[in-house]
């Protein structure tokens, strides 16, 4: 099967809270304008990759940004350039979050065994396939047993005979290949730019997301019972819309994301009528 369109996902987590998965497609004429332009942007602020985690460490390859009180400006600029490849590239976002607690409490309540990166994946590749009739090959990032992870999202996809039968059949998933790192793949490190800006904005809604009142089904009710909720208790609007992450999706999110909260799982569980493998596999 010839993939006509590629896509890069990576995953950040906050252990015991929420794991999200996120990433870009694109075709081979947005890829290289994006490779280009994140090289370009590279090179403009002098360091050899994007990493987020490793721009906290006061030594490596970001250390010139430490103290980071002192370099506030200078780590803007390298942010906006690095958002700026990534939209003038016309590339598409998508991802998926679990809220790990909630996901334990209906694991508990239907005696599944459903996990959390596979699950975020699945929405990931359902997404994308709702979105496009092409093959698509998506490439994940290495994490512990990823093999194994990607295989229960590829179950969890063939095992929907009822809502969307075949939904996957044409997209391949697959880890990033041995010997190569995200320093090496730029795609990848856009991927960790997203999933790493996700995760910290849920985060900021966790205390929204437990209320027990909040609107379940409708999006623009939640929306607004969001930005009231926000504008009592935070004096903002919106808490998820951190600047860089609305620079990085626009108004993408609402289309392209989708949040494993209890409400969701239940909701998915019933329209699939209860089935997460395939025959003779749970």
């Amino acid at each position: 099967m010839l993939a006509l369109i590629n896509s890069y996902f990576d995953d950040s987590q906050t252990e015991g809270k929420i794991w999200v998965v996120a990433g870009y497609l694109g075709s081979a004429s947005q890829w290289d304008s994006f490779e280009r332009l994140w090289d370009e942007a590279l090179r403009r602020h002098g360091v050899p990759y994007f990493h987020m985690r490793e721009m906290a460490k006061p030594h490596g390859e970001f250390k010139k940004w430490h103290p980071p009180e002192d370099h506030q400006d200078e780590v803007v600029a390298f942010f906006k350039d690095l958002v700026k490849a990534i939209r003038e590239s016309q590339l598409h976002m998508f991802g998926s979050a679990v809220w790990i607690k909630e996901l334990a409490r209906f694991n508990s309540e239907k005696n599944l065994k459903l996990e959390p990166y596979p699950l975020a994946a699945y929405a990931c590749l359902s997404q994308m396939a709702h979105k496009h009739a092409l093959p698509v090959t998506a490439i994940f990032d290495r994490v512990e047993k990823v093999d194994d992870k990607l295989a229960k999202a590829r179950a969890y996809a063939e095992s929907d005979r009822i809502l969307f039968p075949g939904l996957c059949d044409f997209i391949t998933s697959a880890p990033l290949a041995k010997g190569l790192t995200s320093k090496k793949v730029p795609a990848l490190q856009a991927a960790d730019f997203i999933a790493w800006e996700a995760r910290k904005a849920y985060l900021t809604l966790q205390p929204w997301q437990s209320l027990p009142d909040r609107p379940l089904v409708d999006r623009e009710e939640q929306w607004q019972h969001l930005g009231e909720w926000s504008r009592e208790n935070t004096g903002q609007e919106y808490p998820i819309q951190r600047k860089s992450l609305e620079a990085l999706i626009g108004d993408e999110m609402p289309i392209n994301a989708v949040v494993w909260d209890y409400h969701q799982l239940c909701t998915t569980h019933d329209r699939r009528r209860g089935i997460w493998a395939q025959e003779g596999d749970e």
